[in-house]
């Protein structure tokens, strides 16, 4: 974190703590999440201390008639393990709007969680952790630039959220986003579907030659050796049940197109579709500690054989306070013969990709970790 950027976060602070004083309708708020973590690769174990999507935020209302309520929020990530300048030193890069809201519901204009994330957050019992289900998802669970978004009031348990992301770039066709959700929460459970569609030229061609997704994209490259992008759609599919001191939740997500184009390896020609799925628990044992755990398989191609994978995790939480959490947890990636991915990623803040011992035949490693974190918010 650079001096700009502390200086400009202690006057915002500053300024909005004199507003409450006066008005007595804004909020400071805060996240700082650190843990320690052991990872393997199936080789050797490295320590890593991970900031876990740390953040800090100042929201507000102010009432301007029986119709309507004006809101707003600004809301920055702090990284409390590394010192950098890098993207870290940008602020408002999470959720961060001007709105209305009222009986009609909710208008929001600015930066913000698609309804397609925010739907899968309701099934992760390991949140911003070593086993956030994030690593399973293809890096779909985006925040929006440029978006506006429209939330409908509680519809006897019914809620329907929207939101649509304007064109990256005004002077190229198809670089904007649609997200939506329709929820249902009912006595002890919850039923949720989301889909989302990101436009074609929301995605690029890196200088490795393969197409990577851009969140915030604005542009797209042509690739000579293929120059037919396609839209990316995602359907996503959330339950959970509570009963007493046990939670159950599951979700299910298929992706076609997932990164903007067409599959051509292995001699397979066609749409893309990938798919997640799994569930997972947590079992409040008493007052101060809780049992979690989650499993979830991901399949980046169903006509492919060997090219999944699948996370596991398994936590105990110690609720020392309302606003003071401590944890211990263990969370393993599982291989198959042609897949290698990493256990931890950038959700978490810290990860470990399996052992490459240079033998193409030998069958890939299966990172696995044990993390010890403490939360603290405000």
């Amino acid at each position: 974190m650079n001096k700009k950027m502390l200086t400009t976060m202690l006057v915002l602070l500053i300024a909005a703590s004199a507003v409450t004083v006066q008005a007595g309708n804004y909020d400071i708020y805060g996240y700082l999440h650190t843990s320690l973590d052991a990872l393997n690769n199936g080789d050797t174990t490295e320590l890593y201390l991970a900031s876990n999507d740390s953040r800090f935020g100042i929201k507000g209302m102010q009432e301007m008639n029986e119709n309507f309520t004006f809101i707003w929020q600004f809301e920055s990530e702090m990284d409390i393990a590394n010192k950098t300048d890098g993207w870290d030193a940008t602020l408002a890069n999470r959720n961060t709007f001007l709105g209305l809201k009222g009986d009609w519901g909710t208008f929001m204009a600015g930066i913000h969680d698609t309804p397609f994330y925010t739907l899968g957050r309701t099934a992760d019992f390991f949140v911003d952790q070593l086993g956030d289900l994030r690593q399973t998802t293809f890096g779909w669970d985006r925040r929006l630039d440029k978006a506006l978004v429209y939330a409908t009031p509680d519809m006897n348990g019914f809620g329907i959220t929207a939101a649509y992301e304007l064109k990256n770039n005004p002077m190229m066709a198809d670089t904007g986003a649609l997200s939506a959700s329709a929820t249902y929460q009912g006595d002890g459970f919850f039923l949720g579907a989301a889909y989302e569609m990101v436009q074609k030229n929301n995605f690029y061609v890196a200088p490795s030659g393969h197409w990577e997704p851009r969140s915030y994209g604005n542009d797209w490259v042509e690739d000579p050796g293929f120059t037919n992008p396609e839209d990316a759609i995602g359907l996503r599919f959330v339950g959970k049940y509570t009963s007493g001191d046990l939670e159950l939740a599951g979700m299910f997500q298929t992706l076609q197109n997932r990164d903007g184009h067409q599959y051509t390896l292995n001699n397979v020609v066609g749409d893309l579709t990938s798919i997640t799925w799994g569930g997972g628990f947590s079992y409040t044992m008493n007052e101060s500690y809780k049992l979690k755990s989650q499993f979830y398989a991901f399949d980046p191609n169903t006509d492919v054989d060997n090219d999944d994978a699948a996370m596991f995790a398994l936590g105990i939480d110690h609720t020392y306070a309302p606003d003071m959490t401590f944890y211990v947890q263990f969370a393993m990636m599982n291989n198959s013969d042609f897949t290698s991915y990493p256990i931890g990623a950038e959700p978490h803040g810290a990860m470990m990709y399996p052992y490459d011992d240079g033998n193409p035949s030998t069958t890939t490693e299966d990172p696995y970790g044990f993390s010890v974190g403490m939360i603290k918010t405000w």
